[in-house]
């Protein structure tokens, strides 16, 4: 599903759901189709991210928490888990990133074994792989990857 999709207004948000920030629910308060007034909304895709149906449409719920608290599209902007758990819609744990911060919080080595027995280390800035070096053992090729994702990335580095 396409994120530039634009999502509803916060006040027909504010209308079918209450959300709760702490803990990333959101409950309905309409019955519509299965939907009955009081029950949590949404379904897990195969990803594990909580889709809500609104008005016909589906949209992904870590987007739906950011309007419904923030009152404000992203747009082409993505909101990242914090956690990188695509099922933690709390707030505190949603955030506006490039395609570029996201991925940056993606799980990643950052190095691999060479034929020689030796690691090279290596970073992806912006689409564009920069080697970062040739070391003896894993840990200095690792430390190599982590000092780099946290120039390139600040709070976005995955360490």
């Amino acid at each position: 599903m396409p994120k530039s999709i634009t999502l509803p207004p916060q006040k027909r948000l504010h209308e079918l759901f209450d959300y709760n920030e702490n803990t990333g629910v959101f409950i309905r308060k309409t019955s519509r189709g299965r939907g009955k007034a009081g029950q949590v909304a949404g379904n897990l895709d195969d990803c594990g991210y909580l889709l809500l149906v609104i008005d016909g449409k589906k949209y992904k719920a870590h987007r739906i928490a950011w309007m419904y608290v923030h009152g404000e599209d992203p747009g082409d902007l993505e909101i990242e888990h914090i956690s990188r758990n695509p099922a933690e819609n709390f707030i505190l744990n949603l955030r506006k990133a490039t395609r570029s911060q996201n991925n940056a919080n993606k799980n990643s080595k950052g190095f691999r074994k060479l034929l020689n027995g030796k690691y090279t280390a290596q970073i992806r800035i912006n689409g564009k792989q920069k080697y970062l070096g040739t070391f003896e053992c894993p840990l200095l090729a690792r430390l190599a990857y982590e000092k780099a994702a946290r120039t390139y990335f600040g709070e976005f580095a995955n360490c």
